[in-house]
């Protein structure tokens, strides 16, 4: 082979022995043991990724964020945000057109009405306690 020829992967033989024919190879199964820190970092990348696509191309801006999910030293799920220099300016301005943005009025609160009743004062005994009311049978009205 020529030291300036392109190689073509297709072109290179494997010293793996060939399969018979008919013969599909097996599935890889990857058995990934993830902390509940490492499905948070997974989440929280997807999660701004999607966001910040969404946002930029509402800007015009094509080239998608990078974010890769990580767990720190100290355990706590993380991403790194990697952008090119026109999703950088894009963004900037979408964070500063929000800073700069009056903030939503409050709605409108609740119609007050009459306050409740102020129920009678407790009876009680010499010593503070309560004196509970007697208590008269169900269906049975009184004289």
């Amino acid at each position: 082979m020529h030291v300036h020829q392109t190689l073509h992967l297709h072109n290179v033989r494997s010293r793996i022995a060939r399969r018979p024919p008919g013969v599909t190879p097996p599935e890889i199964a990857m058995n990934a043991h993830l902390t509940d820190s490492d499905r948070e970092a997974l989440w929280l990348a997807h999660e701004l990724r999607e966001e910040m696509r969404q946002a930029l191309e509402r800007r015009g801006v094509t080239s998608a964020p990078g974010v890769s999910p990580f767990v720190d030293s100290t355990g706590c799920p993380s991403v790194i945000v990697r952008m090119d220099a026109d999703a950088v300016r894009a963004l900037a301005l979408i964070l500063g057109e929000h800073r700069a943005a009056p903030a939503m009025p409050a709605p409108p609160a609740a119609p007050v009405g009459p306050p409740a009743p102020i129920p009678p004062a407790a009876q009680r005994r010499h010593d503070g306690s309560h004196v509970f009311p007697t208590r008269e049978p169900v269906g049975y009205p009184q004289p």
